[in-house]
């Protein structure tokens, strides 16, 4: 099975990467942002949890989902943290869409990968007939 997991913000030490030839600059924001993440970044086991769950589970076999806390989510769920969606109005959502649900949108992915591999149209479902 394959599946998109979204950990969330997680506490780790990749920030020191982030801005490491910014100098003074660099670690005067990192000091600024740090409290702030720590108010809302998950630890890294609680980062893994979703991982660890499919992996482990029978969920795990639920194949071409997109996962946040431990359940199967639209995509968009993982744009804006949870607090910060609960503030955008329902009529609003309403009309916000999701290109990784539409047929279309896979469709054309598909031929635009079996392009970039060297693939002829269809060659891919012959092979996966063998």
């Amino acid at each position: 099975s394959a599946n998109a997991v979204n950990p969330g913000v997680v506490q780790s030490e990749l920030a020191r990467y982030i801005t490491p030839d910014a100098g003074e600059f660099g670690r005067q924001l990192r000091s600024l942002l740090r409290p702030l993440l720590d108010l809302v970044a998950q630890s890294p086991e609680e980062g893994a949890r979703t991982s660890a769950m499919l992996a482990t589970s029978s969920q795990g076999k639920l194949s071409g989902r997109y996962w946040q806390s431990e359940q199967p989510a639209s995509s968009l769920d993982g744009l804006l943290p949870g607090p910060v969606q609960a503030l955008i109005p329902d009529f609003i959502r309403g009309k916000m869409t999701s290109t990784s649900y539409n047929p279309a949108t896979w469709a054309a992915l598909w031929r635009v990968s079996e392009q970039m591999v060297g693939l002829q149209p269809g060659e891919a479902a012959a092979l996966a007939e063998k």
